[in-house]
């Protein structure tokens, strides 16, 4: 079942409280969500807006197609007329594939282009336990053809962090900073709960894949 925003709201602010008078207590606690900061107003029907922040990644093998596009553009080119693109090295999830941080600016935005996976981070800080969190994207962004996770949506109960978004597009598309561009559903769970304790808690930042410390035999 699928919290309203209206609860989403009532529990974030019961969380808020119980962490001020230092009575917080994850294990005991629960159902509990605590999104920092917090603004009422990115409360919807049964959901909450999450914002961008301005940082972006992507794997260092995507680069060359990168340039490419802004070197075609720059030029006054059609996007796809001229030199075939080159085609980006495969990334190894064996290995730690390198990234390039931009920086994206609040007035001019970063334009994304197809075929490469941006990694972005939101604004908030989002922890929440008893519960299971899932990231969307907004219709009004998607109607623009931009894609906010490819396929890890779902969060764990226990996860605490800020979320990072797997970006990608289906034409070019100018991303701005510090606007609400995904959301938040909160579901509840049915059955015992184990509490997320992986490699991804506590991120901050953009944060690439970190497959290459797992342990897989063939």
């Amino acid at each position: 079942m699928i919290l309203s925003g209206q609860k989403i709201s009532r529990i974030v602010n019961e969380t808020k409280v119980q962490k001020q008078l230092d009575v917080f207590d994850s294990a005991v606690c629960r159902p509990s969500v605590d999104i920092e900061p917090f603004n009422p107003e990115n409360i919807n029907p049964h959901s909450c807006n999450l914002t961008i922040g301005n940082k972006l990644l992507i794997y260092e093998v995507a680069r060359p197609l990168h340039d490419w596009y802004r070197e075609t553009e720059k030029h006054g080119a059609a996007i796809f007329s001229g030199p075939n693109p080159p085609l980006p090295k495969a990334l190894n999830p064996r290995k730690k594939n390198p990234t390039v941080e931009f920086i994206v600016d609040e007035e001019e935005g970063f334009t994304l282009y197809p075929g490469i996976i941006y990694l972005a981070n939101t604004i908030e800080k989002v922890t929440a336990y008893g519960l299971a969190p899932q990231i969307d994207g907004r219709s009004s962004f998607g109607r623009l053809g931009l894609i906010i996770h490819l396929t890890a949506g779902y969060i764990d109960s226990g996860f605490s962090g800020n979320y990072t978004l797997e970006l990608t597009v289906i034409q070019p598309f100018i991303l701005f900073p510090f606007v609400p561009i995904c959301q938040v559903t909160f579901e509840h769970i049915d059955g015992n709960v184990t509490d997320y304790t992986g490699r991804y808690n506590g991120q901050t930042d953009p944060t690439p894949s970190r497959s290459y410390q797992e342990v897989t035999h063939l």
